[in-house]
């Protein structure tokens, strides 16, 4: 037994305080195996595996190396991962495929044995179209340009779930300082990935930040819609004939419903974890016997969008 002292402070109206101390007995629980893996069709099998610490533990996080993964698509065995450093576990030539039912089995010594199962989406989200402008906001008096994309998405009629990434590339000449006047030598390529706001309603309000937004057809199932997103407006360049290509990628990717709720609910946990008021956040978890997320999304579909 771990033993945790609890202080009280009670003020009373005079400003006068007391303070009690209590022991509480904490059960040290036996550590469980953490899977994290995210299947994408195309892509080797991907499988972290790791072991969960007690409340009190303080250190690192112990990667677990020497199990068995074996991986089963629609219950037939598949492959056995083979080990490898740092608790990663890849396959070779396997990969999961869309519309495939894939179950995953760890088991190592010292450790209950976890399982966990997740369906792929079958078939790729659609984007129609994407149309952007510039549009500018003033809040408390600081004034702000957001490049706005309007991105028209097709849904079908079972229930679906989304992801939006965008990034924008600039591909501009490398040039060499050393040589006077300096001289091209190469091209260079910058990938950034954009942080995303949107007051679209279907949206959850804590999901209105970040690099990712995460949402699903309850407003708009099998129908087409159009999901308004915003980035801030820059410039990256100041000699515009130094930039060869400048422009967005769009990324629509249909996720399971397990990619959902586990993204979701970190996006929570991340909104509320500053707030002393706040309930806690469970994160979401579909490991039998575990903790962790065996899950995955479709082929993603990248729109792109040419900057003038």
């Amino acid at each position: 037994m771990h033993k945790l002292s609890i202080v009280f402070f009670v003020t009373s109206l005079f400003f006068l305080s007391c303070e009690t101390v209590i022991d509480v007995d904490i059960p040290l629980e036996p550590s469980k195996l953490v899977i994290n893996s995210t299947l994408i069709p195309g892509q080797p099998f991907r499988v972290h595996l790791s072991g969960s610490q007690h409340i009190l533990d303080n250190g690192d996080y112990k990667n677990v190396t020497g199990a068995e993964i074996k991986i089963y698509e629609n219950d037939q065995l598949l492959t056995t991962l083979p080990d490898s450093t740092g608790g990663n576990y890849i396959s070779g030539t396997f990969m999961p495929q869309a519309g495939q039912r894939y179950r995953v089995e760890a088991s190592k010594n010292g450790f209950e044995t976890v399982t966990a199962q997740e369906t792929l989406p079958e078939k790729p989200a659609k984007i129609i179209s994407v149309k952007t402008d510039t549009v500018e906001t003033n809040d408390y008096g600081y004034s702000q340009k957001h490049l706005e994309f309007d991105i028209e998405i097709e849904d079908r009629s079972e229930k679906n779930y989304y992801e939006i990434i965008i990034k924008r590339t600039t591909i501009g000449l490398y040039y060499d300082y050393s040589q006077d006047p300096p001289v091209v030598t190469d091209t260079v390529t910058r990938v950034r990935n954009k942080s995303l706001q949107s007051e679209d309603p279907s949206l959850e309000e804590f999901q209105n930040y970040g690099q990712s937004i995460y949402f699903d057809d309850g407003l708009f199932n099998g129908k087409k819609y159009h999901m308004k997103v915003s980035a801030q407006s820059e410039d990256f360049s100041n000699r515009e004939n130094d930039v060869l290509e400048d422009y967005y990628e769009i990324y629509l990717r249909n996720t399971s419903e397990a990619y959902y709720l586990y993204k979701r609910s970190t996006e929570l946990q991340a909104w509320t974890e500053d707030d002393p008021f706040a309930q806690p956040v469970q994160v979401y978890n579909n490991i039998s016997n575990g903790y962790g997320i065996f899950a995955g999304y479709n082929n993603e579909m990248v729109y792109k969008v040419e900057l003038d």
